[in-house]
């Protein structure tokens, strides 16, 4: 889509990444903020939305196979992460975990407390680092783990989205490893920068 609006190639700038931060990022250069968070945005629901729908589609299909609802969503991720096409230069995860999530509280609705609780750590870390979205997201997820934990423990929520969460979250954290090199040097960069 980047390509398409502005002429550049995601995995060539920034943060080498496919995501809507570093779409977001290269968009605000050739476009006005408010047009480039509009395309952002765009990019970020396509992301939640290809993971969403697999993982939906099983949850329908088989309801009770909740190891399969997290392969699917587990595939999903992987692929946005490592897309053949962009020869496995992908995102970071994060929107199309969202997507997952999303899925499986459409079935345990205990899981939508452990997506706001998510979402507002996510904003506070992004308004409390001064933009740097990779905060948000970090913290966003480390939220979501101990939440989920704490839920499963409690029997609130199936013990296998329980780990699939905590997985997810660990995969997560992996794929901002860079992210996490550049915060220790004060190198990574704010999406409020020019």
């Amino acid at each position: 889509m980047v390509k398409i609006l502005v002429r550049v190639d995601l995995r060539k700038v920034g943060s080498h990444a496919t995501g809507g931060t570093n779409a977001f990022r290269e968009i605000k250069q050739h476009m006005s903020t408010q047009k480039a968070f509009l395309w952002a945005l765009v990019a970020g629901v396509l992301d939640i939305l290809k993971a969403f729908i697999p993982t939906r589609l099983a949850i329908w299909k088989w309801p009770n196979a909740h190891w399969l609802h997290l392969l699917v969503g587990g595939a999903a991720i992987a692929g946005h992460t490592f897309p053949f096409w962009l020869k496995s230069k992908g995102g970071k995860a994060v929107s199309p975990s969202a997507g997952v999530l999303f899925a499986l509280a459409s079935k345990v609705p205990a899981l939508w407390r452990v997506f706001g609780l998510a979402i507002s750590v996510f904003i506070a870390g992004i308004i409390g680092s001064k933009g740097i979205v990779s905060v948000g997201s970090m913290s966003g997820s480390i939220a979501a783990a101990a939440y989920s934990t704490k839920l499963t423990r409690q029997g609130k929520i199936p013990k296998p989205y329980g780990w699939g969460l905590v997985l997810a979250v660990l995969y997560i954290l992996i794929m901002h490893r860079e992210n996490v090199g550049r915060l220790l040097r004060g190198k990574e960069k704010s999406i409020l920068s020019r």
